[in-house]
């Protein structure tokens, strides 16, 4: 399956919108860093909830005999905060 590129002016926009998102995130202190990867990595869990269930059903097929569904829900959203980290 070929992926067209995007090309264009918004393409480019959101590329430099998001690249001086980064920029500034390396200027900040570690911690500080670290905190707003979190805070993105808990916002992706919540506003997006497909990748969490995907997340947790994986988990559920790999440890669901060792878990209970409390943990691997927990397991699920600390894996979508390394995502970020």
């Amino acid at each position: 399956m070929k992926v067209k590129a995007k090309t264009g002016p918004l393409a480019y926009l959101v590329y430099a919108i998001i690249r001086t998102m980064i920029a500034l995130v390396q200027t900040l202190p570690v911690k500080t860093s670290f905190a707003i990867a979190k805070a993105v990595g808990r916002g992706w869990a919540l506003l997006r909830t497909k990748h969490r269930k995907r997340a947790i059903d994986h988990l559920t097929m790999c440890l669901g005999d060792r878990y209970s569904p409390e943990q691997i829900e927990k397991l699920a959203d600390r894996c979508l905060i390394s995502w970020a980290l």
